[in-house]
């Protein structure tokens, strides 16, 4: 016999009716499968956007609080950073009182000015620290720029 005797019949799938298919899944399983599914598409989306989301907030309040100290015009209440004392160099004395600074910023120059009351020793650990003393101070003598006090107020 040859080929051609012999017709191909393709063969099919046995039915459902023929046991030969897996059974329909129960409603357990599929809201089990599903609620899984849900849950990991929340941690992946969900989590991040909540991180950018505080991170926007608090970045956003960062930028507030320095645009208000930038805009401040006059003497600001209370210490300046470490780092600004550091930048600029301004060795207040820790039993300083009633400290006040202001800072303002050019393309061209930067400066901090700070005012505060000390006692006897704190003003000469403050002048040993500008490098000078109270020797250089002279009775009745300002020597803040009218300049300095405008800007300060």
């Amino acid at each position: 016999m040859i080929a051609a005797d012999h017709p191909v019949v393709p063969t099919q799938s046995p039915s459902p009716a023929d046991g030969g298919s897996k059974p329909p899944e129960d409603r357990r399983r599929v809201f089990k499968r599903r609620f899984i599914t849900a849950t990991i598409i929340v941690l992946l989306i969900g989590i991040p956007a909540g991180y950018l989301l505080i991170s926007a907030g608090q970045s956003r309040r960062s930028g507030k609080d320095k645009e208000a100290e930038a805009a401040a015009l006059g003497l600001r209440e209370g210490w300046p950073s470490k780092m600004q004392r550091r930048i600029f160099e301004i060795p207040i004395p820790g039993n300083g009182i009633g400290v006040q600074y202001y800072e303002t910023n050019n393309w061209k120059a930067s400066r901090m000015y700070a005012k505060f009351r000390t006692t006897s020793a704190g003003l000469d650990r403050f002048l040993s620290g500008v490098g000078t003393g109270r020797a250089a101070l002279e009775p009745g003598a300002v020597n803040i720029s009218p300049r300095d006090i405008d800007i300060t107020g």
